[in-house]
């Protein structure tokens, strides 16, 4: 429910405007009410309860700015985290969203959770490919899926590896 209010929030806007002159151009910065942070905090403290309640620890490094995504045109923040839990671990980049990278926003531990694979993906490649939207028709463009749908099963497999016994309530967190 409450990530339905807090879409709805997006969608029809229920920020304070905040407009700024920078280099005579105008630009237009949206701060969230004290409503959306309020549930970004819940969000976060979520995130935080689980990693203590499972004996997680996060840990999470600056990596640079770069290019993250092969269709990438603005660089992002890049960081790499990393789970322990149960003397087992994994780690892995995050690309941080352009907004927060402009804003100089570190990621949290709701950003990082939220973001990982929580099921295995069903079937092939071209299950993945249609379940998800891409589309395959050439081979450049399987390669390109190809490689995502291989990066989503190795996320998979740490992650069920870390969290297999609380995948339940690592799902809550999204």
């Amino acid at each position: 429910m409450a990530t339905l209010f807090l879409t709805l929030c997006l969608w029809t806007g229920c920020f304070q405007k905040n407009t700024t002159m920078k280099g005579g151009k105008v630009s237009t910065r949206r701060k969230p009410t004290t409503e959306r942070s309020k549930i970004m905090n819940v969000y976060q403290e979520q995130a935080e309860q689980f990693l203590k309640d499972c004996k997680a620890k996060l840990s999470i490094e600056y990596d640079g700015c770069d290019y993250y995504f092969d269709d990438d045109k603005t660089p992002r923040d890049i960081y790499i985290f990393k789970i322990t839990r149960n003397g087992k671990q994994y780690s892995a980049r995050f690309g941080q969203s352009i907004k927060a990278t402009e804003d100089g926003k570190e990621p949290t531990a709701y950003d990082i959770l939220s973001c990982l694979t929580k099921q295995e993906p069903d079937g092939d490649v071209w299950d993945f490919a249609k379940e998800y939207g891409y589309e395959i028709n050439n081979r450049e463009s399987y390669e390109r899926v190809n490689k995502t749908y291989n990066a989503v099963r190795r996320e998979w497999r740490g992650v069920n590896r870390l969290f297999g016994d609380v995948l339940e309530q690592l799902y809550e967190i999204s």
